[in-house]
């Protein structure tokens, strides 16, 4: 009598139904709180070196010839290089975690100008910045995947002052 009373009720089939699938719905919580994080530090630290480039594109630099690589002063990629780190020329607190151990590239290009068809003098210096900024987070460790690295380029026409 009492296992044909169970065999119709359904009363905790809510309950175990919710238990299998509460495990899906926090993995797919957390993931996309994760990739939203994610993608919040690229968006940083894409503008940061987009504004870091725009920094130098008003600083002189030498290009001595076509296809040799400028050079600004010290002084001026260190600035850059702050910017994109704290958002000041200045040194202060970094506005990722991540930027203590990432690396950062300054190149110049020096381009005919006269070839390209621009009247701005003799050369025209390109410049490039590269960030490669790891990003690593708990939820990434606890599922086992290894930590990403962003490596974000930006390039613009040095105009000097």
């Amino acid at each position: 009598m009492m296992s044909k009373r169970f065999n119709r009720s359904g009363s905790g089939a809510a309950g175990v139904e919710f238990a299998l699938v509460l495990p899906l719905l926090v993995i797919l919580a957390f993931g996309a709180v994760e990739m939203g994080r994610m993608l919040w530090h690229h968006e940083v630290i894409t503008k940061g070196v987009r504004n870091g480039v725009r920094y130098l594109t008003r600083v002189p630099v030498t290009c001595t010839a076509v296809g040799s690589g400028g050079t600004f002063s010290s002084a001026d990629t260190d600035a850059a290089i702050n910017l994109v780190k704290t958002g000041t020329t200045v040194s202060g607190t970094p506005i990722l975690e991540a930027y203590d151990s990432a690396t950062f590239d300054i190149e110049v290009d020096c381009v005919d100008a006269a070839g390209a068809g621009l009247s701005m003098g003799t050369y025209m210096p390109i410049v490039r910045m590269t960030a490669e900024v790891p990003y690593s987070d708990f939820f990434i460790g606890m599922i086992g995947l290894d930590d990403a690295t962003f490596t974000v380029t930006h390039e613009e026409l040095n105009v000097g002052e």
